[in-house]
């Protein structure tokens, strides 16, 4: 643990020992994947779209550092624009999937800066997600995923 990890006296924030648990995703998060298939052929897990949003939601909303919806938004709608892209251009998701994974860096920026903008567990949403999506469908499931996020996140600017 460096020494951002810690407190005015040199005890650790980030632990339990300190009683305060970091904010985590749900057990098993994507271990499925983004889609089910069954009779009507392959369709984004509702538990994505429902459940996981909305507990993902409350958890980027209740760490020490809370996200703002006007930054999440911002983060939403850089997907979005690479997802348009994607389709303007009737390219693949290769075309776009360097602009994608800079979206981790950019997180990751915004939560090492000397007073951190976004909390952990968005710079590991972002990171299991880039992981996970692999192609088009899996983008645009992430995107339908990522704009529950948004929509179950409470307005706090």
């Amino acid at each position: 643990m460096g020494n951002k990890d810690r407190g005015w006296n040199g005890q650790r924030m980030n632990d339990n020992r300190s009683g305060y648990d970091e904010p985590k995703l749900p057990e098993g998060y994507l271990k499925n994947g983004y889609f089910d298939t069954g009779p009507s052929g392959k369709t984004v897990r509702t538990e994505l779209v429902w459940k996981t949003a909305k507990e993902i939601a409350d958890s980027l909303n209740a760490g020490k550092t809370q996200l703002k919806k006007s930054q999440l938004r911002k983060y939403y709608d850089y997907c979005k624009n690479l997802q348009s892209k994607m389709h303007l251009r009737n390219a693949g998701f290769e075309a776009i999937r360097p602009e994608f994974v800079k979206l981790l860096g950019y997180a990751t920026n915004a939560l090492n800066k000397s007073t951190p903008v976004v909390p952990k567990i968005f710079v590991k949403f972002v990171e299991s997600n880039i992981d996970k999506v692999k192609n088009a469908d899996d983008f645009n499931a992430f995107i339908a995923h990522f704009e529950m996020i948004v929509a179950y996140y409470p307005k706090k600017d």
